[in-house]
């Protein structure tokens, strides 16, 4: 019998336990910020961005678009049918990463290059593992990436041989409808 209500006892206090973290969580995401919570940022691209924008924007890449600062997860998806924990670990990866640029094609919007500007310095620790990780799975996807280094100024002639092999390595497969 003192073993029975031991079990009941613990039984209780796990949910006990759970209704309580449930409830802080529920409160956690509850409500909108304040309004006062937020800023408005005085740019959108770094200067090295607005650097190789501006150059982007120069060079003549006939029916490709030009999309800055573009979340990974809105160009690369996960699989319907992968296990629900790697699919939570691989959405956790790309829902925070974002491209530097990506190049679409103008007439329906489909990934062609996306382009990372290697910064030497950066307060992030874990770029370049993020780095390697985006890498594999463009690879995986048949979308390439370009590694440009930050530079004062771009020579555009380069820069645009530069982009025109990126673009040959372009695999285009059907989009996976997830």
């Amino acid at each position: 019998m003192l073993s029975l209500l031991i079990a009941a006892a613990i039984v209780l206090s796990t949910l006990g336990i759970a209704c309580v973290t449930l409830r802080i969580r529920d409160a956690l995401n509850r409500g909108d910020p304040r309004p006062g919570a937020c800023f408005l940022r005085s740019a959108v691209l770094s200067p090295e961005e607005r650097t190789l924008h501006a150059a982007l924007l120069t060079i003549d890449l006939e029916d490709v678009g030009v999309a800055p600062k573009v979340r990974v997860a809105a160009v690369l998806g996960v699989k319907p049918r992968t296990p629900w924990a790697e699919r939570q670990r691989a959405l956790a990866r790309i829902e925070r990463a974002h491209f530097d640029f990506l190049l679409i094609r103008r007439t329906d919007g489909r990934p062609l290059l996306a382009l990372e500007l290697d910064r030497r310095t950066t307060d992030e620790e874990d770029l370049p593992a993020r780095d390697a990780f985006i890498g594999t799975v463009c690879r995986a996807t048949g979308l390439p990436v370009l590694h440009l280094p930050v530079e004062s100024g771009y020579d555009l002639r380069a820069l645009h041989r530069q982009i025109d092999a990126g673009l040959a390595r372009t695999r285009l497969p059907e989009p996976a409808n997830a």
